[in-house]
């Protein structure tokens, strides 16, 4: 299991290959209140859950939230070691960095630079400015490496229908350091995404077609609600909130009831799994 504690879903740009464009619920932050709520109930069901992978962002820019170190600071005195989060790097300061490579709660952070090729990743990640993200990313590695690799770096080249063509190398070349990663992936058709996005991919299928309806994650949005999983940015099936007890019996037969529903293709209470591509079929 892995766990996305979304901090917000207020984000600085606005990408081609992200729902959150389309304003689908409320704007807010996830308070230090709700967010060690989140924490110690999820303790208290499992005492190793400190062990577990937790994913500090959802559908917005982590570093927007005032209250994210606040939070970080909360899995430090936990004890948690398997902290991630992605960051579009307009916003990161040497100030910023250098607080974050004082936790030991980080497994990595990944980088969405998305591509190397400037026009292709302004396209992209719509609103950013190439040069300053490059900048900012040669900026993080060098503050890491001196700080003696605190976390693993990833810089995230996305292929999309318009750069399938390009190599990690490109990345590696752009940045000129040697102390990160290239993650490479593919644009996901996101739910609720416009179908006609040129950068799509003919006949992909999100998570290749895996679903992972609240079976190999668990998603909370900034408010306290739990969802299913990190592909649903609706609020048209919400398993539950964290005031009704996450393992509360309310909450267990809810989750419990949609799980059956969707392997017997019911999709009454189910409207953002019947469009999903990774449904379970």
């Amino acid at each position: 299991m892995f766990y996305n504690i979304e901090q917000t879903n207020i984000c600085n740009l606005y990408c081609k290959s992200c729902p959150t464009r389309n304003n689908l619920r409320p704007k807010g932050f996830m308070t230090p209140e709700t967010f060690k709520d989140i924490i110690d109930q999820e303790l208290s069901h499992n005492p190793d859950f400190y062990k577990e992978r937790i994913v500090m962002h959802g559908y917005g820019e982590s570093l927007i939230n005032p209250y994210f170190f606040e939070n970080l600071d909360y899995l430090q005195a936990k004890g948690f070691n398997k902290v991630d989060f992605s960051d579009n790097c307009m916003l990161m300061t040497e100030e910023i960095v250098k607080k974050l490579c004082t936790y030991t709660i980080f497994n990595y952070i990944k980088l969405s630079l998305n591509s190397s090729r400037k026009e292709l990743m302004e396209y992209i990640n719509t609103g950013t400015d190439f040069d300053k993200v490059v900048k900012n990313i040669q900026m993080i590695c060098d503050i890491v490496k001196e700080y003696g690799q605190p976390f693993q770096i990833q810089v995230q080249l996305m292929h999309t229908n318009l750069n399938m063509d390009e190599k990690p190398q490109e990345v590696i070349d752009l940045i000129g350091r040697d102390n990160f990663v290239v993650l490479e992936c593919k644009i996901e058709g996101m739910l609720s995404m416009d179908n006609k996005n040129d950068l799509l991919i003919p006949d992909y299928r999100y998570c290749d077609g895996n679903c992972v309806f609240s079976e190999v994650s668990r998603m909370y949005h900034w408010d306290g609600d739990y969802v299913g999983c990190c592909v649903d940015n609706t609020k048209t099936q919400v398993i539950g909130n964290i005031k009704d007890g996450i393992y509360s019996e309310k909450v267990e037969n809810r989750r419990k009831q949609l799980n059956q529903e969707l392997k017997e293709n019911n999709f009454t209470n189910l409207p953002a799994c019947e469009i999903c591509e990774a449904k379970k079929r």
